[in-house]
């Protein structure tokens, strides 16, 4: 799905989050199997990370002790990125190839540093302008007059 812009609430603001949905959901750790029903609704769902909890995004055949085949046993290392978080721990995406992977790599990391640069310099100007949608837009979707 990729990036959802920030928005505002009734509580205030909502920080930009990288979104996608579920193709392949592992086993059981318990040795079951998950039915047909449960891994189609598990790709319905969508699933997101905020994009400030991003703490780095790496190739998989880069890994220093290579990949976790306990947890992704099916996962093309080739073609394999993992996004790592400070709360919700580790995400394994899969690209058609290792070109589609480096592009999506490489364009990642220059949105979260330009996101993260914003922050660090205080630029809120920037900072809304290209990673938040308008306070009208919210006022609009809400049918609330100024």
């Amino acid at each position: 799905r990729g990036l959802k812009v920030g928005d505002y609430d009734e509580n205030g603001l909502i920080e930009p989050i990288i979104q996608w949905r579920n193709c392949y959901q592992p086993l059981d750790l318990g040795g079951g199997t998950r039915s047909s029903k449960a891994v189609a609704s598990m790709a319905k769902t969508s699933n997101s990370i905020d994009m400030l909890s991003v703490s780095r995004i790496i190739e998989c055949d880069r890994l220093r002790n290579g990949m976790d085949r306990s947890k992704y046993p099916f996962a093309k290392s080739s073609c394999s990125f993992i996004i790592k978080t400070n709360d919700k721990g580790d995400f394994l995406f899969q690209a058609s190839n290792m070109e589609e992977r480096d592009d999506i790599v490489c364009k990642w990391k220059l949105v979260i540093a330009r996101l993260a640069s914003l922050a660090i310099t205080n630029d809120g100007n920037a900072l809304f302008r290209e990673f938040f949608r308008s306070p009208d837009a919210w006022l609009d979707d809400h049918n609330i007059a100024v």
